[in-house]
């Protein structure tokens, strides 16, 4: 008797065992209070839809990335806090597995391939035992796990290019949302902060811009709305680069609307890191390569007249021109932007000599910046949280995630999946390259980005071996 038949018929034998004692029980309900009925009907579709299509509930979780407004706040304490994203995300892991567990979800996730995200994780885990700040240590390492599910999600959902290429819409439609919103931020003239619920010490609280009028930003901090927008653009590149005539000129209109917002958000770091991504990707592109000095003519163009249309909203370009000079040169001065990275900067380097180079552990950080909250930097935190051995561990998992993205694009035998490759691998040195000025290993559009170019590897690997094989058998036919 075939063993995978006689299987799938066990497996739909266990999955009515639990359907028909569940809708039972729903329905009974109804004879208490039949509203009670319908809100248990909507919860169980939402949930089924969930479990039969996890990509669905994924791609709200990449929504909700952007969205950061909305904070819960635990223990009154200011540094402690999650958004609507986190525990989102958990719902979707608990999805994909329940959908992996009834065999309608069949990717497999091979952890081997990245030993080096584990082996941080399990370290930042350990190093909680000599950190001063061990509540935030755990809070830390559970928005980092939070992160490495995300990160997790993205590639075992992302199971074809069509399903790639959604969910970069999904996010660049929310760059572009975005920067829409940064144009309102210029124009309204009061910050919004509500407390929408408060239950002892704990509160949800509604925060929208607290730095009117001077720089744009979306639903998150400006330097977090500019690496976002600076992603966005990014993978915007793809859609355009692959796209028809009329595509591409409707979408140069999102392009320019969003280069703009990005502008307004007056951060350099995501700005310098968005041109190095271009410059990368002129070196990778032959027809632009040969074009190299029309087209950087046009970049260096675009900056200049958007920074001017970036003002027009406030009109305070005088102002906006003096804050950036000043927080781009000022080095000595700690309230400028890169005087106060600086000083965090050094103190973050200089903590590891007190923990013999193995870092102050998870959340230990806190005791060096307070009453900041973050290094804006990635790199000096994995080496001030978790030592050399994390700073080598995380050195290990982006170079062999760089291997495996550079052998995708060279072993690609598609032009399309070769273009979206050349612009991916351009947008990693923008990745790269915002790390240096921008929060820490937890922000999720990081892992969103990484996520979906592991994602990108495994299709191509696997369309590619598809063709190989169609190759071979279309050859032992012709022999025969």
């Amino acid at each position: 008797m075939n063993y995978s038949l006689t299987h799938n018929k066990k497996l739909n034998i266990y999955r009515w065992i639990i359907v028909i004692p569940f809708g039972m029980a729903i329905s009974s309900t109804a004879f208490i209070n039949p509203l009670v009925t319908l809100i248990l009907l909507g919860i169980t579709s939402v949930a089924t839809i969930s479990i039969l299509k996890p990509h669905i509930p994924y791609l709200f979780a990449i929504l909700l990335t952007s969205y950061i407004s909305i904070e819960i706040r635990l223990w009154g304490d200011y540094r402690t806090f999650f958004t609507i994203s986190e525990p989102f995300i958990l719902y979707c892991l608990l999805c994909w597995f329940i959908s992996r567990g009834l065999r309608i979800s069949t990717e497999d996730f091979q952890i081997k391939r990245y030993l080096p995200l584990i082996l941080l994780y399990l370290w930042g885990i350990i190093s909680i035992l000599w950190s001063t700040e061990k509540t935030m240590g755990i809070y830390y390492m559970a928005m980092f796990f939070i992160a490495i599910c995300f990160f997790f999600l993205t590639i075992v959902t992302l199971n074809s290019f069509l399903k790639i290429k959604i969910a970069i819409a999904f996010f660049v439609g929310m760059g572009f949302v975005s920067s829409i919103v940064c144009y309102y931020s210029l124009l309204s003239n009061k910050t919004i902060e509500d407390i929408l619920y408060h239950h002892n010490e704990h509160l949800v609280r509604f925060v929208f811009n607290p730095e009117q009028m001077l720089r744009g930003q979306g639903f998150m901090h400006p330097l977090a709305t500019a690496y976002y927008l600076s992603l966005s653009l990014m993978l915007l590149l793809g859609f355009i680069y692959t796209g028809n005539k009329i595509t591409r000129v409707f979408l140069s209109i999102a392009v320019l609307s969003m280069f703009v917002a990005l502008l307004t958000t007056l951060s350099k770091g995501p700005l310098l890191s968005l041109l190095c991504g271009l410059y990368i990707f002129s070196l990778l592109n032959a027809s632009v390569n040969k074009r190299i000095i029309i087209v950087w003519t046009l970049i260096f163009s675009l900056i200049i007249i958007g920074f001017f249309l970036s003002r027009i909203p406030t009109n305070d370009f005088a102002k906006a021109l003096d804050y950036t000079s000043k927080t781009s040169t000022e080095t000595t001065d700690e309230s400028s932007s890169l005087g106060s990275r600086i000083k965090r900067w050094k103190k973050g380097i200089l903590s590891i000599k007190d923990h013999y180079g193995l870092g102050d552990g998870a959340g230990g950080f806190f005791s060096y910046l307070d009453p900041e909250i973050s290094f804006d930097n990635l790199y000096v935190h994995i080496f001030a949280e978790y030592g050399l051995p994390g700073v080598l561990l995380w050195l290990w998992f982006l170079v062999l995630s760089c291997k495996r993205f550079i052998h995708a694009y060279l072993a690609c035998i598609s032009s399309e999946y070769k273009k979206w490759m050349q612009i991916y691998i351009s947008g990693l040195a923008t990745l790269l390259l915002n790390a240096v000025t921008s929060f820490s290993h937890t922000f999720l559009p990081l892992w969103f980005y990484l996520g979906i170019g592991h994602a990108m590897a495994i299709v191509i690997d696997r369309e590619n071996n598809k063709r190989l094989e169609n190759e071979r058998l279309d050859t032992l036919k012709c022999r025969s």
